[in-house]
């Protein structure tokens, strides 16, 4: 979107300015609405008005090299004709609440060590935050790093809330390659097994069930066996039959 606004019939003139090379004003302008973004997370909420958006940007932007320093102004501007902001100048607002959330995931990518254990202690008794999380998870290069922040999450866990958040991180992986699939899904059955110990109510049990076989279904052959038979070792009675009988059809 910001590449068609920048393409685009550049003979009429915008609100924002081209003060340098495409190839570096966007990606600062992408790097100031993850900023954005992050603030938004942090405060809780979906808008800011234009003086105050304005003005966490301008502390933002004074950080950056001398070299490539944008205004305020220029990032709002062009994020809002690139339709990633709300088409309005007050209040400032991302288009859709998953912009929001991607580019406050993107911003952690850049500053993973901002996500602090107590963040994360306030984010998981907010739900409406968790997205922001498990994209953030979705788009780690890695399974080390990946496997870093559930382990993060799940660490002296205070609450419930943060062993659902792990489960959310943990469904939301990304695709590995063979040998960091084979690491994740062993990882995965020792992480369920965890959980599954602090888990006492019967409708907890149930929804780690569900969760554990739709991971089975993409874990490579045993590791996806021994997923199934864990859920069922705590399923209702109807469910446990009928997981068994999947199992002893893998089986034969």
């Amino acid at each position: 979107l910001l590449n068609r606004e920048w393409d685009g019939k550049p003979e009429i003139e915008r609100t924002w300015k081209r003060r340098y090379e495409k190839n570096a004003q966007i990606p600062q302008t992408i790097d100031g609405l993850c900023w954005l973004g992050y603030e938004f997370f942090v405060k809780s909420v979906t808008a800011l008005d234009y003086p105050e958006s304005a003005k966490l940007l301008d502390g933002w932007c004074q950080k950056q090299s001398q070299s490539l320093r944008l205004s305020p102004f220029d990032i709002l501007w062009l994020g809002r004709d690139a339709q990633l902001l709300v088409y309005s100048p007050d209040p400032v607002q991302f288009r859709h609440r998953l912009l929001q959330e991607y580019f406050s995931a993107e911003f952690f990518v850049s500053n993973p060590k901002l996500l602090t254990q107590e963040l994360i202690e306030g984010v998981a008794q907010d739900q409406s935050k968790w997205p922001s999380v498990y994209l953030y998870g979705s788009l780690l290069r890695t399974v080390n790093d990946l496997i870093n922040l559930i382990d993060k999450i799940i660490e002296s866990a205070s609450s419930i809330n943060q062993l659902w958040l792990a489960l959310a991180c943990w469904n939301w992986s990304p695709s590995f390659d063979k040998k960091d699939k084979e690491k994740f899904d062993l990882y995965s059955l020792n992480l369920a097994q965890t959980i599954a110990k602090q888990l006492s109510e019967q409708n907890e049990l149930t929804i780690l069930q569900i969760e554990l076989c739709h991971f089975a279904v993409r874990s490579s052959g045993r590791i996806g066996k021994d997923l199934l038979k864990l859920s069922a070792s705590f399923a209702l009675p109807k469910g446990r039959v009928y997981l068994y009988q999947i199992l002893a059809k893998l089986d034969d």
